[in-house]
């Protein structure tokens, strides 16, 4: 691949996750995802 080619996927790309980011905001449920709670464990 040429430089050229690298950079106009690279641009591509950041297009379509402008646009995935753009979703996610309109959506705003207002709750933060945290991370996922992995509950108690059973120990030998």
């Amino acid at each position: 691949m040429q430089k050229s080619e690298i950079a106009g996927e690279a641009a591509k790309q950041r297009h379509i996750q402008r646009g995935i980011d753009a979703k996610d905001k309109s959506k705003g449920n207002g709750k933060q995802q945290g991370a996922m709670q992995a509950g108690a464990r059973k120990y030998p």
